[in-house]
């Protein structure tokens, strides 16, 4: 049985091993098409879903480092250019705020489609390794950006930008001599306004987590991971999805009554990589990747147990995975496939179960005693 009442210091969580795992077979079933072809196309995906259940997928032809935008109508795929560079360490992220109007973060800043046209805009900080986006209660959006000036060992800082009346301004919460070698960060923000952010600079670092109310910060360090995706449950709390670095898992961070929690979701080879993580009515669905196999994954995370299912084995497929969930809760996952070069999308043909749960049985599967 696992303990309870356990307070972790900042800089060591260990592992609690206390969730059931269940491999099995595919419970769902996909419909999968390419969407695009060019340049091997898929890299960094990033996908959401508009309050009509329309498809939008920001990602980057890896051979040509162009920034592409693709939205499916329903009388097929349209893919228009946004920025014609992109940095392939570090991806980009999509949003879609009130209205629709999309934005995309990448290592350069923010680009914003406004009157049918992409217009960059800048953080304010002194260029940019990467960054990641999320939008605020009020609409707009929000962003965490890794830069660094410098030469030789540069001076890096890790800030929180926030976009206001059409202009951004930032905040630093971290910062040290770094050369971003694999700088990587998802960002969620609560219903009052403040970010949960995770985060990683260089390959073989602890996972980061900071949060701020606007007036103190919180920071906890994890095992090395990376490719996580930071998400709220139910009651606001943070959840980390991840890569663990040492061991090659797939694991999930889940911080109760101010304690964090961890547990191997999948450990059958190296897999992990790439999560993409949505929360809803108790369950964590997670997509990732088997590096092992070259397969793209997809897990539930209920009370009860963990399931795990392939979604797509033809080939190499399954980098830079980007999870959604429909209205109906059908599953909608963006991925790059190796193999061919292409941008590859996934839709469950089927809802996958979702039930309502009680707090008590949320906590149990982290083995959280009153």
């Amino acid at each position: 049985m696992c303990p309870s009442g356990h307070s972790f210091p900042y800089h060591a969580i260990p592992l609690l091993l206390c969730a059931s795992v269940t491999v099995v077979s595919a419970q769902l079933d996909f419909e999968i098409e390419t969407v695009a072809t060019e340049a091997s196309s898929g890299f960094s995906a990033s996908l959401v879903l508009d309050g009509q259940g329309t498809p939008h997928i920001a990602y980057i032809e890896e051979g040509s480092r162009l920034i592409r935008y693709a939205v499916n109508t329903g009388a097929g795929w349209t893919i228009e250019l946004v920025e014609d560079y992109a940095d392939l360490r570090t991806g980009v992220a999509l949003v879609l705020p009130p209205a629709d109007v999309p934005g995309i973060a990448h290592a350069g800043g923010y680009m914003r489609k406004t009157n049918g046209a992409w217009e960059g805009e800048s953080y304010g900080t002194f260029g940019g390794w990467s960054s990641t986006v999320a939008v605020a209660p009020d609409g707009q959006p929000r962003a965490v950006v890794q830069w660094s000036y410098g030469s030789g060992v540069y001076q890096g800082w890790i800030s929180y930008a926030y976009r206001h009346e059409g202009v951004w301004d930032y905040t630093d919460f971290g910062g040290a001599p770094f050369v971003p070698s694999s700088p990587h960060a998802s960002l969620v923000i609560d219903t009052g306004g403040d970010p949960h952010a995770a985060y990683t600079t260089n390959y073989g670092d602890p996972l980061h987590y900071w949060h701020s109310d606007g007036f103190t910060s919180e920071y906890d360090d994890f095992t090395p991971g990376s490719w996580s995706d930071i998400v709220l449950d139910d009651a606001g709390s943070p959840r980390i999805s991840y890569y663990d670095i040492d061991n090659g898992d797939l694991m999930l961070a889940r911080k109760l009554g101010g304690n964090w929690q961890t547990v191997p979701l999948d450990t059958e080879g190296n897999v992990g990589l790439y999560t993409s993580h949505v929360f809803r009515d108790g369950t964590s669905h997670i997509t990732y990747y088997n590096a092992t196999n070259g397969d793209l994954m997809y897990a539930a995370v209920r009370p009860d147990g963990t399931t795990i299912q392939p979604v797509d084995t033809d080939g190499d497929v399954g980098r830079w995975t980007s999870l959604a969930l429909d209205a109906q809760n059908k599953v909608h996952i963006a991925y790059h496939d190796v193999t061919n070069g292409d941008l590859k999308y996934a839709v469950s043909t089927t809802p996958v179960p979702v039930e309502n749960t009680s707090w008590g049985a949320i906590k149990s599967i982290f083995g959280k005693r009153e």
